[in-house]
Formats: structure tokens, C-alpha cells, sequence
């Protein structure tokens, strides 16, 4: 699973906003039909970023649009 790099975003994350960020990405990655590439990780880690400075919406919203924008 990829993780999620503090120096990625100028944001400042709650403990528990960076657990629904990391959950988050799990299922967002978790819910991949091909075994996740690096860049795709990559790419989906930093729209879950972007959408949890942007938005206040829980984990599985944030894959759910993370994984939108992907496609």
C-alpha cells in the first residue's frame, strides 16, 4: 500500500483526519481491477490530499472521489 508523505501538501492534518486519509487510499487502491502501479498510488495519495484540504468528507468518500478523478 502506498503511504501518504506529510511534504506532499502545505496542509496541516488532525491525527484522525490522516487515519481517514490513509483508509482512504487503502480502499481506493483496494478497489483497483490491476495491481496498483506506483504512479497511480501516487496520483490517487495526492488527490486524497488535495480533496481532504478542499472538503470535509469521510474515507470512503474521499476513494470514492479520488477514484472519479482517476478515471
Amino acid at each position: 500500500m502506498g503511504a501518504i508523505e506529510p511534504s506532499v501538501t502545505g496542509g496541516v492534518f488532525a491525527p484522525e483526519k490522516i487515519s481517514e486519509m490513509q483508509d482512504a487510499l487503502a480502499t481506493a487502491i483496494s478497489t483497483l481491477r490491476e495491481p496498483a502501479k506506483s504512479h497511480t498510488v501516487r496520483e490517487l495519495a495526492h488527490t486524497i490530499l488535495r480533496l481532504a484540504q478542499d472538503r470535509n468528507c469521510g474515507s470512503h468518500e474521499l476513494a470514492r472521489l479520488a477514484l472519479l478523478e482517476l478515471r
